[in-house]
């Protein structure tokens, strides 16, 4: 083979391998560029998302007292009171514990379940639920607002009153009456719009018709006596009651919604509207499929009869309340006092 051959093919071989180291490094280009102009498939660690650093908080006085092991980080993007508590100088962020003795674990046990799972599942209410379980779940619903106004907490305290809002107005147990206003009063700070919704409540219990025929059947307050001691206990309300009476109001009757009483920047729609509907599942429950037909029917003779009150479904739901949900989801009451007003040709 000639010389000349040889140097020709010698040349061929290097403008090839030239070519494609050249190719090589614009593909890392490429893939360098797309990699810091998207973000990565992965997820974060679990450590990168909640932090390696660890705070307990107890809470409770001696008798009731628990000890709640949290993720510093995701405490503190949640909490301004606690970024300012463990982001600091002060004690509690040197020795990495904070103690609460005045609060209820119970509250605060909600608050840890919205913290790492932002869900309000354990204040759900069974449909079923008696006339203290009503209660108690307006007074766990009401002790963890409290928490979520004391620990800037403006997410958490709006959708607590949220559900307070409509569980009052659904189910009969679950009414706003005098010993649920001094609770939210004890609960929360002067400038909570909790208590702006409470006393806006009372204010209209109060100036709207007579206390008496207003107990029967929206509010629960039941005398003129009764809201006096109740301002005994909390002068706030005395205050509040009057400024709520003499202020400018709304026209009688006029409802305009929960979300006027939100923490939330205002918007055409309120964030936090269908959240009101926080319902555990009985645990014994019977499930069926859907038919045209409820395959129960007739078999409730040991079940109560209709509720006495006209104004409320035997599910514990407000009549109107009841309509509006099966209007809106196309399905039927299965309560069985709602399926009797049916047979019997009553609304």
């Amino acid at each position: 083979m000639s010389t000349s051959s040889q140097v020709n093919r010698q040349q061929d071989n290097y403008t090839a391998t030239a070519m494609s180291r050249k190719a090589s490094v614009q593909r890392s280009n490429n893939n360098k560029q797309a990699s810091e102009g998207n973000p990565p498939l992965l997820l974060p660690l679990f450590s990168e998302t909640f932090g390696t650093e660890i705070v307990q908080i107890t809470v409770g006085d001696d008798e009731f007292k628990r000890i709640f092991t949290v993720h510093k980080n995701l405490l503190t993007s949640k909490s301004r009171f606690f970024s300012a508590m463990f982001d600091s100088n002060f004690l509690e962020a040197m020795t990495s514990t904070a103690s609460f003795p005045e609060d209820d674990p119970s509250a605060f046990e909600v608050l840890m379940e919205w913290i790492y799972y932002d869900s309000l599942k354990s204040i759900g209410l069974n449909s079923r639920h008696t006339q203290e379980e009503g209660r108690e779940n307006m007074r766990k619903i009401i002790t963890t607002l409290g928490l979520g106004d004391k620990y800037c907490i403006d997410e958490l305290a709006d959708r607590c009153l949220t559900i307070l809002y409509y569980r009052s107005r659904d189910y009969v147990s679950c009414r706003l009456d005098l010993d649920m206003i001094g609770l939210i009063y004890a609960a929360t700070g002067p400038i909570s719009t909790a208590r702006k919704y409470a006393i806006s409540e009372l204010a209209e219990a109060v100036s709207t018709t007579s206390v008496p025929a207003r107990a029967r059947s929206i509010s629960g307050i039941t005398t003129a006596l009764g809201i006096s001691e109740t301002c005994k206990q909390n002068r706030d309300i005395l205050d509040d009651l009057f400024k709520a009476i003499t202020a400018t109001r709304q026209p009688s009757g006029r409802d305009i919604g929960v979300c006027q009483f939100h923490l939330h920047p205002k918007a055409a729609v309120c964030p936090y509207a269908g959240m009101d509907e926080e319902l555990a599942v009985p645990q014994n429950s019977v499930y069926y499929p859907k038919a045209a037909v409820y395959p129960y029917a007739g078999l409730d003779g040991e079940l109560a009869g209709p509720s006495q009150n006209k104004m409320y479904c035997g599910c514990g739901r407000s009549r109107s309340r009841c309509n509006y949900r099966q209007a809106k989801t196309g399905t039927h009451c299965l309560a069985p006092s709602r399926r009797r007003w049916k047979l019997a040709g009553r609304n």
